[in-house]
């Protein structure tokens, strides 16, 4: 219980000092009990490295993130995605307009955020980590911080390549076969107040999968009329 309390007071005497040796000693250190023992939870570590390291050291800083790039691995996805909107909140607090000698610090957190959202490394679903950011930049309300516009625009590109696996971007051009099931996971379900395909989840899909598809209601329609009348004729 007293690990938390313990851990704050062990990386705020990390951050006060100012002997890179003494800094990079105390990181290794955290580092082994980290990795190397089941004493000290990754994820204590990382939520209280990124609350305590501020631009104002950019040595503690730098060393800090080297901490977090070298334990996260033991963090496990859920905490992971919190690791992550804790360094989005210090890229959302950086200025517009960055002083050449804080473009060190943007550095080092770019290599954190890329490594948490790499899929080699496997730390966390990118759906996940896209329904994050997805709920936290809505344009033209609010956009992230320039210094992070590639990282997320690829995430968001590799996304979208999998909701067109999902979804079938050529639905909308083709038609059903008559008669085709009707079950929930039917790909040709479509919703009967908009008239759009069922899209799960918050990937970005295309556009044209999300507008009402009029062409495909219209088939399916004259199909189950059709067939309802050959059934009513046969009855006679």
């Amino acid at each position: 219980e007293q690990f938390p309390f313990h851990i704050k007071e062990y990386v705020k005497y990390m951050i006060s000092q100012t002997n890179p040796h003494c800094v990079e000693l105390l990181s290794d250190t955290m580092e082994t009990l980290v990795n190397r023992t089941s004493l000290i939870p990754a994820r204590a570590v990382c939520e209280v490295v990124l609350s305590e390291i501020s631009t104002n050291n950019l040595m503690t800083w730098k060393q800090g993130l080297t901490l977090i790039h070298n334990i996260i691995g033991a963090v496990d996805y859920k905490g992971c995605r919190d690791v992550m909107k804790l360094l989005l909140d210090k890229f959302d607090a950086f200025p517009r307009s960055i002083p050449e000698k804080l473009m060190p610090a943007i550095y080092s957190g770019r290599k954190i955020l890329n490594y948490i959202l790499d899929r080699n490394a496997s730390l966390m679903p990118s759906y996940m980590a896209h329904d994050e950011i997805q709920r936290r930049y809505s344009p033209p309300e609010t956009h992230p911080h320039w210094a992070l516009k590639d990282i997320i625009a690829s995430l968001k590109g590799g996304m979208e390549v999998v909701a067109g696996l999902v979804s079938g971007n050529m639905l909308p051009n083709l038609v059903p076969v008559i008669g085709c099931s009707n079950t929930a996971g039917n790909a040709w379900k479509l919703d009967q107040d908009k008239t759009c395909f069922s899209l799960p989840g918050r990937l970005p899909y295309s556009q044209v999968m999300e507008y009402g598809s009029m062409k495909v209601w219209k088939y399916r329609s004259t199909c189950i009329g059709y067939r309802n009348m050959k059934v009513w004729n046969d009855s006679w």
